[in-house]
């Protein structure tokens, strides 16, 4: 194989010797950084409007199933109350402000039975919300010494009227 002579190559074929156009380049980066100053609110009121139909569609309008079960639990709550709300509200209007302000009566004394002062108990019925057991304990506990301590008074109260009449007896 003979070897072949290759051509040299023309320097000036491959370099631009012309000026920059600083000018062009200039006016195309002025021209980026107003567009794109421009499309920054249009891409803010997209985002916005896109992430406020998906709440709308996922949170607004649609209730999850949790949610349902425990407005449900809430209803039923409400509607087992020895006293609805509307009556309650119609019942504190009734009495207005010539009464005084509303105070919880205490009803956990010997003016009724037992039983009346047990069935009081309806603040704690909080306590069998707990999923664990503690709150039908506590609300047993709460039962147990309600009775004990009632028991105790009537006793008292029975021994103080038996002294009395004994009293009023030997008197006579």
């Amino acid at each position: 194989m003979a070897k072949e002579k290759h051509a040299e190559p023309d320097l000036e074929l491959g370099f631009d010797d012309s000026p920059p156009q600083s000018n062009i380049i200039l006016i195309t980066g002025v021209l980026s950084a107003i567009t794109l100053v421009m499309l920054v609110p249009l891409f803010d009121s997209y985002f916005q409007a896109v992430t406020e139909a998906e709440l709308e569609e996922k949170v607004y309008t649609a209730g999850t199933e949790q949610y349902q079960e425990l407005r449900a639990e809430h209803e039923r709550q409400l509607s087992e109350a020895p006293i609805t709300i509307d009556a309650a509200k119609r019942e504190v209007l009734g009495r207005g402000r010539a009464n005084g302000p509303v105070r919880p009566l205490r009803n956990d004394g010997l003016d009724g039975s037992v039983d009346d002062a047990v069935a009081a108990l309806g603040a704690v019925e909080g306590w069998n919300g707990h999923t664990d057991g503690r709150g039908v304990a506590r609300r047993e506990a709460a039962e147990a010494a309600l009775r004990e301590r009632l028991g105790r008074e009537q006793a008292e109260l029975e021994a103080q009227q038996a002294a009395e009449a004994a009293a009023a007896e030997a008197d006579n």
